[in-house]
């Protein structure tokens, strides 16, 4: 075992064979203060748990957020997330809101959980996989043009893919009785027909 710390610091240490032979614990405090645990077993590592259900298995609460190649990770997520670089995340928000969200240049405002707010100066995208109960379930996909870091975005819903497999381009309701419901002209092949 290896242990450190000054007087009046927090203690961390490395720990062979808790809590169960094999293991190694990378602690901070007291002995069930774990930092990171990696399992003999299984070779799985846990962060933030002692207990790793997969590979790589991050805390154990909704809040645990991953930041994978960003210097300036954004704490806008309010739940369960992974951010790569700077832009783009994955996350799963709260009852009420979208099951899970994959974009590009926005997130939740921290002051309005409701709130979608630009990240960089630049245009943003999302989809939305909705499936709350007392909600349609939909993939709805958004777009939003160029905007400043840290304002309102306004959202264009552009489609969505409902439960019953029909499609609106335009409209977020395709019509019940329509495969594929379109808001505006279409065109077919390279003639152009449009109707």
């Amino acid at each position: 075992d290896i242990q450190g710390g000054q007087a009046g610091d927090v203690t961390w240490g490395i720990i062979s064979g808790y809590p169960n032979p094999g293991d190694l614990v990378f602690r901070q405090g007291g002995i069930d203060m774990k930092a990171m645990v990696i399992k003999k077993d299984t070779g799985n590592v846990g962060i933030g748990t002692t207990n790793p259900s997969g590979k790589l298995h991050v805390g154990s609460a909704l809040d645990s957020q991953i930041f994978v190649g960003t210097s300036n990770p954004d704490s806008g997520w309010g739940s369960a997330a992974i951010q790569l670089g700077a832009r783009a995340a994955f996350s799963t928000l709260t009852s009420g809101q979208p099951s899970a969200i994959i974009s590009t240049n926005y997130r939740n405002s921290n002051v309005d959980p409701g709130s979608s707010q630009y990240i960089e100066t630049a245009r943003a995208s999302r989809i939305m996989m909705m499936s709350h109960a007392g909600e349609d379930t939909a993939i709805i996909f958004s777009v939003a043009p160029a905007g400043t870091a840290g304002t309102a975005i306004t959202w264009t819903d552009v489609m969505a893919i409902k439960d019953s497999g029909n499609v609106g381009i335009g409209i977020t309701n395709p019509a019940s009785f329509a495969k594929l419901d379109v808001a505006g002209e279409v065109k077919f092949g390279s003639t152009g027909l449009a109707c």
